[in-house]
This record gives C-alpha cells, sequence and structure tokens, in this order.
C-alpha cells in the first residue's frame, strides 16, 4: 500500500515533462550528464517543493526527513543521478520503470533512516521500511 501512496505521490509531484518523454532506462541511457542532472533536479525541486500547511503529515515527514538528509549528506544532482544509472545497471527487472519511481526508490532508500526520525517528530508510525528491489 505505501508503495501505491509513494507512486501516486511520485506522478503527482513529478513535472509533466519527466512522465512523458523518459519512461525506461533506454530512455534515462540516452541522456547525457547535463540532462540527468537537469531531471534530478527538476523532480526534486517538484517533490521537495513548498506545499501548502494542509499537507498530510506523512507527505510533510517524508519532505522533511528528505531534506535534512541531502543537506545533512551533501547529496548532489550528480550523485543522484549515477544512483538512478547505478540502480538500472544492477536491476534487469527495473528496465521499463520510470527514472522517477528508481530516482524515488533511490532517495528513499539513502534517506530513509532521516525519514523515519522525521516521523517520529510527527507522531507517525510504523516506521517505514525500504522498498523492496531498493
Amino acid at each position: 500500500m505505501r508503495q501505491l501512496i509513494a507512486l501516486i505521490l511520485i506522478l503527482i509531484h513529478t513535472p509533466g515533462w519527466a512522465q512523458t518523454f523518459y519512461n525506461n532506462y533506454s530512455q534515462w541511457k540516452s541522456l547525457n550528464q547535463s540532462q540527468k542532472m537537469g531531471y534530478v533536479s527538476g523532480a526534486m525541486d517538484r517533490h521537495l517543493g513548498l506545499g501548502s500547511q494542509d499537507e498530510e503529515p506523512y507527505v510533510l515527514a517524508e519532505k522533511s526527513g528528505v531534506g535534512r538528509c541531502l543537506t545533512d549528506l551533501e547529496i548532489t544532482n550528480t550523485m543522484l543521478a549515477e544512483a538512478v544509472t547505478k540502480h538500472y545497471e544492477n536491476n534487469l527487472g527495473h528496465w521499463d520503470t520510470l527514472p522517477a519511481i528508481v530516482l524515488s526508490g533511490v532517495v528513499q532508500s539513502i534517506c530513509l533512516k532521516f525519514i523515519n526520525n522525521s516521523r517520529i517528530q510527527y507522531g507517525l508510525s510504523p516506521p517505514w521500511k525500504k522498498w523492496e528491489g531498493y
């Protein structure tokens, strides 16, 4: 269920151009490094963007945890783009997966501890678990 919610959030928060033109590993692989960094930058800006105060606590907790993670670990767009590529290279069964979903899974995996700490601060339980395959 959590993965379905995450997928819905990804599709809502991912720019339309990202959903339309880059649908799988082959298309991701065809991008040059600058394009990959731009894609990651746009997807992350959209994902972490300012929301309304009416957002659900689990959304706010995730945004807070990921934001702190990226800052504390000094994660760059280059690092995230490389992590998406590595994920595709190491998971042949995900070659048909949208890069936005792979990026979300990679970020969730890297930042899970930060997300769960933020969930505790928001009074949420149970803690999130790593996505299967990430």
